[in-house]
């Protein structure tokens, strides 16, 4: 008997040690989770359809007041370099976190454009400076710049903010930390994405509803990514009525071309006329804080603890990085609501 009692923690110890939550030392931690998993198709489509959505949205925006060469030749490349590095970033955490903890079923956290921001800065601080300062090449070359450095001080105080994160995440009810999220999507993204959808029904209204379907009732159609259909169905109305021409595609193609995400430091060369229009990115980097401490929560809620701290230096380091490279992207980039959609695919990483 005394030896099955001197046995039995020894074997729950063993057992422990295999279990899901137990750190895996025998493992690197760059294997710590499959590099790829079905699930993971569709929760890319999501990603990837989100931020092109946004993207887009955001210069078709500025196409009004910016010429092509500020868009597709400054702010799409810092755009799409710090997408890498940010997508990269939440990669290593996962790969790290999981390592740590022994969890194989973890889902990094979901990256890309702060969508609120982009309209946000694109009206409030773009728009605004363009007519003030009386319109015209100088006025577009002045507001691109005040949109970057604006950007690159958002960066900088969500890096800041990064200490207290935990110290505002138990001090501050997770229910009151959703009012910065959804006053910004009511604004933002509710209003602003209804009246395009209005502005031509017969190309969005099925798509809409065909995204409804498939997210809150559960209608999907087998092996096919959940927003694949709806971009094909938008896509097909779009070119029967009219609003998708060949005219356009050329145009479109005129912009194809190799646009390297160098590094530029233009928009900070004469600080004395950008620095007093940045005073709207600290609200707005403010907002992104606490956005990043809510969806890290919402990320703990279903199982995967990442360090707060680390996540919001990621998006204030992937800010900086779109607004120092490629010529400078004034649009912000963070970690954003769908961790727990996505998981619930089957993603990983």
């Amino acid at each position: 008997m005394a030896s099955t009692n001197e046995e039995k923690p020894q074997a729950e110890k063993t057992a422990d040690a295999m279990s899901p939550a137990a750190p895996m030392a025998d493992v690197k931690w760059y294997r710590s989770l499959p590099l790829f998993v079905p699930g993971d198709v569709d929760a890319f489509a999501g990603l990837f359809s989100n931020n092109l959505a946004t993207m887009l949205a955001g210069a078709q925006m500025l196409s009004s007041i910016l010429p092509a060469e500020i868009i597709f030749g400054r702010i799409i490349p810092g755009v799409g370099l710090s997408m890498l590095v940010g997508c990269t970033y939440y990669m290593v955490q996962a790969l790290l976190t999981a390592s740590k903890t022994g969890q194989t079923k973890l889902c990094c956290l979901p990256f890309g454009i702060n969508t609120p921001g982009v309209f946000a800065f694109n009206s409030g601080i773009i728009f605004a400076v363009y007519y003030s300062e009386g319109g015209g090449e100088q006025a577009a070359e002045l507001a691109w710049q005040v949109g970057v450095a604006a950007n690159f001080v958002q960066g900088v105080v969500n890096i800041s903010l990064s200490p207290f994160g935990p110290h505002i995440s138990r001090a501050v009810p997770m229910v009151a930390l959703l009012g910065s999220i959804s006053s910004v999507g009511i604004a933002w993204l509710y209003a602003n994405t209804m009246m395009a959808e209005f502005a031509w029904p017969l190309v969005t209204i099925a798509p809409f509803f065909l995204i409804l379907s498939a997210l809150l009732a559960g209608v999907k159609i087998p092996h096919v990514p959940t927003t694949i259909l709806p971009v094909i169905v938008g896509g097909i109305l779009a070119w029967i009525s009219g609003k998708a021409t060949f005219e356009g595609v050329s145009e479109a193609a005129d912009q194809i071309g190799w646009k390297p995400a160098l590094l530029h430091l233009t928009p900070f060369q004469d600080p004395a006329r950008v620095m007093p229009y940045v005073g709207i990115a600290i609200p707005l980097a403010l907002t992104v804080a606490i956005g990043s401490i809510q969806i890290r929560a919402m990320a703990a809620n279903s199982g995967d603890e990442f360090n707060l701290r680390w996540t919001m230096v990621g998006d204030g380091l992937a800010t900086i990085v779109a607004s120092f490279f490629g010529g400078g992207s004034p649009w912000g980039m963070t970690v954003f609501i769908g961790h727990g959609a996505f998981k619930a695919m089957g993603a990983q990483v």
